[in-house]
């Protein structure tokens, strides 16, 4: 059976706080709660981690142990879930995109090197052409064009 990493949080966070109603305290939770979770995980162990009266808190040797490594635990867990959201949080795939010439000259030169090197897991797949855009729009999922506006005195895109 797996421990519960929870269980493995509290009993970390009692020892530091050097008392059950210390480590509530800090975590908001009722003390209760938090007694039963020490007994939950003790009794998954098999082991006394904790030698509790109401005047003393002694943390066994047994005890001692487990908690270095559940502190250690502990760590890697954030390490683990840290690497997740940094790659969930980062953009990458493939954009794939078409535009005349002229854009791809003028407009997209200079943006597109400086979008890959702040998104260097997007890969940009780019079709420069003249012709039709219609005929292109079923390959690709992004469309630039720019068309001529007479009342603006220059270009749309």
């Amino acid at each position: 059976m797996m421990l519960d990493l929870n269980d493995i949080y509290y009993f970390v966070q009692v020892v530091e706080h050097k008392s059950i109603t210390a480590a509530a305290h800090a975590l908001e939770v009722p003390k209760s709660s938090l007694s039963r979770r020490i007994l939950a995980l003790e009794a998954a162990l098999d082991a006394r981690l904790i030698q509790r009266t109401s005047r003393r808190f002694v943390v066994t040797d047994v005890g001692e142990a487990f908690y270095k490594h559940a502190v250690a635990m502990l760590v890697e867990a954030e390490a683990a879930e840290s690497v997740v959201r940094q790659r969930t949080a980062e953009p990458s795939g493939t954009i794939r995109m078409t535009c005349s010439v002229a854009f791809a000259q003028l407009a997209l030169a200079e943006l597109i090197p400086k979008f890959m090197a702040e998104y260097p897991r997007v890969r940009i797949v780019q079709h420069a052409t003249n012709r039709s855009s219609t005929f292109w729009w079923s390959a690709f999922r992004l469309l630039c064009s720019a068309e001529e506006d007479p009342s603006a005195g220059g270009f749309r895109s």
